[in-house]
């Protein structure tokens, strides 16, 4: 199990180079809200799996507000 804050830190020093799968223009499946969920307790732990379920609720709909507005290419 990682630690949240381990990942973040090794996710900014990987800057976008580490996150290539998601310029390989493939599209994906959206996971549901189970998956999600068990993929984070998995390697995040119980505590961190919380922690990251509520941010992202918090934000829900500001992100589908932003969504509108992205550009298509």
């Amino acid at each position: 199990m990682v630690s949240f804050l381990t990942y973040i830190e090794e996710g900014r020093e990987r800057g976008l180079l580490g996150w290539a799968d998601l310029f390989d223009g493939k599209k994906k499946k959206p996971k549901s809200v189970e998956e999600e969920d068990a993929e984070w307790r998995e390697r995040f732990g119980l505590k961190g799996a919380k922690v990251i379920r509520e941010v992202v609720d918090k934000n829900v709909e500001d992100y589908e507000y932003m969504k509108q507005f992205c550009l298509k290419v």
